[in-house]
């Protein structure tokens, strides 16, 4: 799954009167896009209060209509690939100020707005409405150079922040497989960060787990405690992660921390599972 092909198109209507009126996306005019008939179009959003995982997204679904609140405060940046265009309602227009408007800028609009901004005092320590900052949105889009410039010039209380997700910086940078820009992070960061678990109890040594970052693990663990250790992430264990990517060494270092009846529950899981 990733975020930066995803292209948005800001549509002059509000979700609400499009579920209301039942609106033909046939008539909708898109001019961003060269928009087909026979593509799957998906409505999401959080107005009755529902959360999901975009990773469930059917594939047959190329085009997804949301609404602000839902891209600003839901994991966005996990949309999978196969969505082709993202629509997003009119409220993005009462956002005038370019540094609320960093999500939606693509790869190398981002990167152009971070570099002509980077040396003002009070930009790059800047919090955004979300609780994010200038590197938050670097990691978001996987620009690792951008990334290390603003990690050095950064003071460390910026860093060591969360959005309103409870997902932090390092949390972005493992899970994008930034490796240089995890391990700058981790010298920078809190063990309180290290060991922050975000609102869908995953962390940074889960992430690093999950997307087969052993290196960026090894450094992790002697700072992780065991309640991180013994966290279950959909009903896995973090040893289960590590085994699953044949992260032996890593595996071992988990195996010191972890409790015996989840390293036995695990060991049972991933037997049957194999065999």
């Amino acid at each position: 799954m990733q975020y930066n092909n995803n292209q948005y198109v800001y549509l002059e209507m509000n979700i609400k009167e499009m579920i209301k009126w039942e609106v033909n996306f046939d008539d909708v005019e898109l001019e961003d896009i060269e928009y087909k008939k026979n593509a799957n179009i998906l409505i999401y959003n959080n107005i009755y209060g529902e959360t999901k995982d975009f990773k469930n997204i059917n594939k047959s679904v190329r085009i997804l209509i949301t609404d602000y609140e839902t891209i600003n405060y839901d994991k966005f940046y996990r949309i999978p690939e196969h969505i082709e265009y993202i629509i997003v309602d009119r409220e993005i227009y009462n956002k005038k100020d370019e540094f609320e408007m960093m999500y939606f800028m693509d790869k190398a609009t981002l990167k152009e707005y971070i570099e002509e901004n980077i040396e003002k005092d009070d930009m790059y320590d800047r919090i955004s409405e979300n609780n994010t900052t200038m590197l938050y949105y670097a990691c978001l889009k996987k620009l690792d150079n951008v990334a290390l410039r603003l990690i050095k010039k950064m003071d460390k209380k910026s860093i060591n922040r969360c959005d309103k997700n409870g997902e932090t910086v390092l949390n972005l940078a493992i899970y994008n497989r930034m490796e240089e820009v995890a391990i700058e992070l981790i010298k920078r960061m809190s063990d309180d960060m290290i060991n922050k678990m975000d609102n869908y109890d995953q962390s940074a040594i889960y992430y690093a787990c999950y997307r087969n970052m052993e290196k960026v693990a090894l450094i992790l663990l002697p700072r992780i405690n065991k309640n991180v250790i013994n966290k279950e992430v959909n009903n896995k264990s973090l040893l289960y992660y590590a085994c699953e990517n044949n992260m032996e060494e890593v595996a071992i270092e988990i195996i010191k921390k972890m409790n015996e009846n989840i390293i036995y529950k695990t060991i049972k899981e991933f037997d049957e599972l194999h065999h």
